[in-house]
């Protein structure tokens, strides 16, 4: 269970990290690294990375995240995300 939470919290936070952080013109880097996460790893990193994906994506207003994250290509989902978290991280 507490390996569990520790899994959720890293994925969380390298996912956050990383669309914040991504510069401009390095979109290729950045979505090679959410794929990573969501197919490359473990399943249980995969489940987390993909909630915490549908979650921001509510959270910010992104219509039909499911539909979004069915997909292989999520690149339109991921830049929107990044755009969102930039953003939102210069208003604090």
């Amino acid at each position: 269970m507490v390996l569990r939470s520790v899994v959720q919290f890293d994925v969380e936070n390298l996912i956050e990290r990383a669309l914040i952080s991504a510069k401009d013109g390095e979109e290729d880097a950045l979505l090679s690294k959410i794929q990573l996460l969501r197919f490359g790893v473990d399943p249980v990193v995969s489940d987390q990375a993909n909630k915490f994906l549908r979650a921001m994506a509510c959270r910010f207003g992104i219509h039909s995240p499911e539909a979004g994250l069915k997909r292989t290509n999520i690149r339109e989902l991921i830049l929107a995300l990044s755009r969102q978290m930039k953003a939102q991280s210069m208003c604090m």
